[in-house]
């Protein structure tokens, strides 16, 4: 899953006020620095649980 992806999923499950809700209805990419990010931990998280997550960082390139 690409960085942009993350967001978009969570934009959908967020308000319609929320940013990255309209990231996802808008379907836009957003790129940040999620290395640097506070999602960062969250990630770190989820892939210590699910061994089978994989996070892209070069799909964002494309």
């Amino acid at each position: 899953m690409s960085t942009s992806g993350i967001y978009k999923m969570a934009g959908k499950h967020l308000v319609e006020k929320s940013f990255l809700y309209g990231v996802y209805k808008n379907e836009i990419d957003v790129v940040p620095g999620i290395i640097e990010d506070a999602v960062r931990s969250r990630i770190w998280l989820c892939i210590q649980k699910h061994c089978d997550f994989k996070l892209n960082l070069i799909a964002d390139a494309d």
